[in-house]
């Protein structure tokens, strides 16, 4: 199943009143008292539980460092003993909150992207929805990626699983762009899909590319303004072939193309 979140309108609130006043209060997350340091390509794994519901995780990072953070169930394990419903914020070291899924529609899993404001040390606090007060639990891992940035004119080879996704970035490129995919070897035919990274995190799809059948493809993005987009190479929706594929990406200007 594809993992990716949209942005919406949805929020957590809490009522409370006070002097006749309604007050909205965001969801209150159990904070564990040690944190875990991770860093780019590293994937974790735990149990969240009834009575360990909030994991923390920090990471270090430079400034304009794009990073990529999947949290949601093992998919390693049987579907009923995944945890379902996870909830996620990233906090810079000042507290302030840059990603906090409650304010993005999901499908499944969370899998968001954004931009490092400066050079620092980041939290990860990974949860459950209504987080102390929730019921989901189950088996998780996260993963988190500084993504390998496409480079315009150079040929850039790579190989994936059907059970892992590629991921790369393409920097606020300023005008139209061609995405070309080669697949060269492999059982595995995956999906190529483009997203621009919003306001918030959300990923949005921009194309995508899939078939059983694929074997080369192009797709051609008018981008938006001081945007980034994202490249996924792997499983999606629909899953053709098993085993591996090893495969080329090409980053071309539309007008250099012609």
């Amino acid at each position: 199943m594809k993992k990716f979140a949209l942005k919406c309108g949805l929020i957590t609130i809490a009522a409370l009143v006070m002097f006749g006043l309604l007050v909205k209060t965001p969801v209150a997350y159990a904070q564990t008292a040690d944190a875990n340091e991770i860093k780019y390509g590293d994937t974790v794994k735990d149990n969240l539980t009834n009575s360990k519901n909030t994991f923390t995780y920090t990471f270090t990072g430079k400034a304009k460092d794009v990073v990529v953070i999947r949290y949601g169930g093992d998919e390693a394990v049987d579907y009923d003993k995944r945890l379902n419903d996870p909830q996620m914020t990233v906090t810079d070291s000042t507290g302030k909150v840059l990603i906090d899924s409650t304010k993005l529609f999901m499908i499944s899993d969370i899998t968001v992207g954004f931009t490092l404001p400066t050079a620092g040390t980041y939290t990860i606090t990974a949860t459950r929805k209504d987080g102390e007060s929730g019921t989901a639990v189950g088996a998780f891992s996260l993963m988190l990626v500084n993504p390998v940035t496409l480079q315009t004119d150079k040929d850039l080879s790579d190989k994936t699983t059907s059970k892992l996704t590629k991921y790369y970035v393409i920097v606020a490129p300023k005008a139209a762009f061609n995405l070309i995919y080669v697949k060269n070897t492999g059982d595995f035919s995956p999906s190529i899909e483009i997203q621009s990274i919003d306001e918030g995190g959300a990923l949005t799809t921009a194309a995508d590319l899939s078939g059983s059948k694929l074997q080369a493809g192009l797709l051609a993005i008018d981008p938006a303004e001081n945007t980034n987009y994202l490249v996924t190479v792997g499983p999606g929706i629909l899953e053709f072939g098993t085993g591996n594929v090893n495969y080329t990406l090409r980053l071309t200007d539309v007008k250099s193309s012609n």
